[in-house]
């Protein structure tokens, strides 16, 4: 198992840019991906070994390769434990992640946020050795965020399905960690964007409308506010997580560089040179809808030292440059 890495879900928006850093360091990594809603193989390189497959997914071997790609669900146990047993390290990202599909199809969010999660925990409680694994969650478990910033002894409040079944995930790590003694490592980011992000999150979605002269979705006032977090600052602070957390930590990580939901439209459309302000179109807010996510980043600059450099106007230029190569007519190339 030597230098090779387990990323669960390295085929989506967050996980193949950990995969393009960890290849850059020199690790050997393995990616665990069902290739379903959200993940796309092209965020890959190009010399990719691929095995597996979603009707045969129990493999006997892990190949050797730079990176390889197992085409499989993290839901599935035995074919977790196979490839955490053939690793030195895991990054647990896979999930459905969007909230507006957990509304629709239950089932997706449940096997991947929660049956995952204990696939993965599970292979770890049973390895030989001791596998460092850093969890990834997200800053929606903490709820709606009236005013103050959220920090890591901070009670989980989620509000929508998504989000509580991130949250089951997030406390079932926790208690794995505390009764079993395993190196897990929990992250909490804000609110991503950057190149690759699929296209029905909110700066995609700008993008795509703008370009075809269509109107822009926003949900009732628009005023929601987020955490603005690039994504190749999200990947160096995982990274740092796998060298320098504490076993059983939980590290927020943020910008504090918020916007509302109009100020990226605005920021967007500037940005291209397209007049945005006569294509809001207003639609009814979601069922129990957050208005503002803030999180305490104190703990991870004093333990880690990692703090977000990326200023939200740099980093969404980049974006924006990746999505004018990559799409044509709001399709991928």
């Amino acid at each position: 198992m030597d230098n090779r890495i387990l990323v669960t879900g390295g085929c989506g928006f967050i996980g193949s840019h950990l995969v393009d850093l960890l290849l850059e360091r020199g690790y050997d990594v393995v990616v665990l991906d069902a290739l379903s809603f959200g993940s796309d193989i092209r965020n890959l390189p190009e010399d990719v070994v691929i095995v597996g497959g979603i009707s045969g997914q129990m493999i006997t071997e892990v190949p050797r390769g730079r990176c390889v790609l197992v085409v499989g669900d993290v839901s599935d146990a035995r074919l977790v434990r196979k490839l955490v047993d053939a690793s030195a390290g895991v990054f647990h990202l896979a999930a459905q992640s969007h909230v507006d599909r957990s509304y629709g199809d239950v089932l997706p969010f449940v096997n991947a946020n929660v049956v995952g999660a204990y696939a993965v925990l599970e292979a770890l409680r049973s390895a030989k050795y001791r596998i460092r694994c850093v969890f990834v969650s997200t800053d929606e478990v903490y709820g709606d965020v009236e005013a103050g910033l959220s920090k890591e002894t901070d009670a989980l409040a989620p509000r929508n399905i998504y989000s509580t079944l991130k949250a089951g995930g997030d406390l079932l790590a926790q208690t794995y960690a505390a009764i079993f003694n395993l190196d897990v490592v929990i992250a909490r980011p804000a609110n991503n964007y950057g190149p690759r992000q699929f296209e029905e999150k909110l700066i995609p979605k700008i993008v795509t409308a703008l370009q075809a002269g269509k109107k822009i979705p926003v949900y009732g006032d628009g005023k929601q506010l987020r955490d603005w977090l690039y994504v190749k600052d999200t990947v160096l602070a995982l990274a740092e997580l796998f060298k320098e957390g504490k076993a059983g930590g939980i590290y927020n990580l943020g910008a504090h560089q918020w916007r509302t939901v109009l100020d990226v439209v605005q920021s967007v459309g500037d940005i291209l040179g397209v007049p945005w302000q006569d294509r809001i179109e207003q639609v009814p807010d979601r069922i129990r809808g957050d208005r503002r996510y803030a999180l305490d980043v104190s703990k991870v600059a004093t333990e880690i030292g990692w703090s977000s450099v990326t200023p939200f106007e740099a980093g969404l230029r980049e974006t924006l440059s990746w999505y004018g190569r990559e799409y044509v007519d709001g399709k991928r190339r």
